[in-house]
């Protein structure tokens, strides 16, 4: 093993003991020892110089400088997969409905589009606490709506987004089209792994 023993006395001689054999968690420790014994040298130029020669002979000095090289490129490269996921995580994945002329809920269609062109956002975010979406549902007004039967009542933004509740663009529209779209939503959130918080873009 290669191994730094500092003693009391921090002269050439007895600075540290080196062995033959050696391990790489044993070569990071002395490589840490060495940045701190390094910074002695300042206030010691005889003790710097003498515990280079003690303990750091030439092999030694480009092991050293290898492993550090090398752990900075590992570091570097964690760095970038990290940045890469968080720029994954950020990425708001698109919910597209089928609002085409042959749409199956153009009802439900026609209050998103409404509601898009009267300023609301596109772009939505997520929240799954059902206190909260009852809350958004009441203040959107959908609650005390009158409904005939067969009849719902459809709100943009969704009473389960942030950006739902008061001053949302509601509709009578078929029970039928509101379940479609809400069957929609779900199986997207399920699929997108969309959690509480996080954003997703509309496209109607």
């Amino acid at each position: 093993m290669l191994t730094c023993i500092p003693l009391r006395r921090y002269t050439p001689r007895h600075c540290c003991q080196v062995h033959k054999s050696f391990s790489i968690l044993r070569l990071l420790s002395v490589y840490q020892n060495f940045k701190r014994y390094r910074g002695l040298s300042s206030s010691s130029n005889s003790f710097g110089k003498g515990f280079l020669n003690c303990v750091f002979p030439m092999k030694s000095v480009v092991l050293i400088a290898l492993l550090a090289f090398t752990s900075l490129s590992i570091a570097t490269f964690i760095d970038d997969e990290q940045e890469e996921f968080l720029l994954e995580k950020r990425a708001c994945p698109t919910i597209i409905f089928p609002c085409g002329p042959a749409s199956t809920m153009p009802n439900v269609c026609k209050n998103m589009q409404d509601a898009i062109k009267k300023g609301h956002p596109k772009q939505l975010h997520r929240i799954t606490d059902k206190k909260k979406i009852r809350k958004n549902r009441y203040d959107s007004g959908c609650t005390k709506m009158v409904k005939p039967p067969g009849q719902s009542c459809d709100e943009y933004p969704f009473a389960s987004s942030q950006e739902g509740g008061t001053g949302a663009e509601t509709m009578l529209v078929p029970l039928q089209e509101n379940n479609q779209q809400g069957g929609l939503l779900s199986s997207f959130y399920r699929s997108n792994n969309i959690a509480d918080g996080d954003c997703f873009n509309v496209q109607v």
